[in-house]
């Protein structure tokens, strides 16, 4: 959470990182899934991928809102921040 949370300028407690398993498509054996930390690395780099994802589509959302170009856009404190000041929430951006 904490990693995604970053990333994309939110506070942690609004961040909700589901790791699900799907079994229809990948059969559950005794090997699968995460053992102590070994995948860490792994897991890690996939929410840093997700979550940049997420960023970059948020700022393109808000750009078009808020009328700026989506890479002078920040996030930071729940929010999609233009230098000049203007601003709008994350939730609407993503929404």
């Amino acid at each position: 959470r904490k990693v995604a949370a970053d990333r994309l300028g939110l506070p942690v407690e609004q961040v909700r990182v589901v790791v699900d398993m799907d079994t229809s498509t990948t059969p559950w054996t005794v090997t699968s899934g995460s053992y102590s930390s070994r995948f860490a690395p792994l897991g890690t780099s996939a929410v840093v991928a997700a979550a940049d994802t997420i960023a970059a589509t948020v700022r393109a959302a808000a750009a078009v809102a808020l009328e700026v170009p989506a890479d002078e856009l920040t996030l930071r404190d729940g929010s999609v921040v233009h230098p000049s000041g203007v601003s709008m929430l994350f939730r609407h951006a993503a929404g």
